[in-house]
């Protein structure tokens, strides 16, 4: 039958403790970061042993972390705010799970998962690129005067795959595998302009002019792990054997960038190569 679903609720989290710290570093007046939640789908089963659901949903978020470079005037003393909570950002998107259930008929069971999404950002980080001090398109800019931008969030991943397949063999083996697809991550390209050396802090800076924030992205991610177990069943415990193989074709899936000094050069930081596991785990 057919099963129509849909639920709204509000969450709300306190800022990493890194940021609450006293300026120049935090701001440890900033606020619990809010958002909103809306979801809505439909569940069907499929035969006796394929399930189907799918579902939408969108997330409205506030009172988030932004740069803010206005300052308080507190005894005397000029007090960077350097962050406030006029971010915003949503997200919306759908899910799609297709399940085939474990039956003493079947000899398989598994699930293919799929979501199609998009996370966006509007805050003071998109006006000034990168939120840097040596950044001197910034200066002068208020949080008062300036508009903020739109950019995707550095958690944007459009498309997340997951196909997971569990198998019963003779012998008592049992075979699984896990393939995973997911978008690479958006970061700002620092490579695009010509930098300049700030002799201030005796150091390149990446220039950031035309640049937009996020406009990049890190290759896809895609990996293959498969895992063999063997399972002994006594009267008060049991003994599983397994051998685990994670990247098994050996994907140099690519974790981030970094750059040489002159910000000229990229070089990919990767991911752990093919790893094989071999171990052994007692119930009781």
């Amino acid at each position: 039958g057919n099963t129509l679903k849909g639920a709204s609720g509000q969450i709300a989290r306190l800022p990493d403790p890194q940021f609450l710290a006293e300026p120049p570093i935090g701001q440890p007046e900033l606020e619990t970061e809010r958002s909103q939640q809306y979801i809505g789908g439909i569940e069907q089963n499929v035969g006796s042993a394929f399930f189907l659901d799918l579902q939408g949903y969108y997330i409205d978020r506030d009172n988030l972390r932004q740069p803010n470079n206005e300052v308080d005037f507190i005894d005397g003393q000029a007090i960077p705010r350097v962050f406030d909570n006029g971010g915003e950002g949503y997200t919306y998107g759908m899910d799609l799970l297709f399940r085939k259930e474990r039956s003493p008929d079947s000899f398989w069971y598994g699930w293919i998962a799929y979501t199609l999404s998009r996370t966006i950002r509007r805050d003071t980080f998109g006006l000034q690129g990168l939120v840097d001090d040596t950044d001197t398109d910034t200066e002068g800019i208020t949080n008062q005067d300036a508009d903020v931008e739109e950019y995707k969030s550095p958690f944007d991943q459009p498309h997340i795959l997951t196909i997971i397949g569990q198998f019963d063999l003779p012998w008592g083996l049992e075979f699984g595998a896990r393939f995973r697809l997911v978008s690479g991550n958006p970061f700002t390209p620092l490579d695009v302009n010509e930098p300049f050396q700030d002799s201030d802090f005796n150091a390149y800076v990446s220039s950031t002019d035309g640049v937009e924030l996020n406009s990049d992205r890190i290759p896809i991610f895609h990996q293959l792990d498969i895992r063999l177990d063997r399972t002994w069943v006594y009267d008060l415990w049991k003994l599983t054997a397994y051998l685990e193989v994670l990247n098994v074709y050996n994907r140099s899936n690519v974790e981030g960038i970094n750059y040489d000094f002159r910000f000229r050069e990229r070089t990919e930081v990767t991911f752990l190569p093919i790893v094989p596991v071999l171990g052994v785990k007692g119930e009781f």
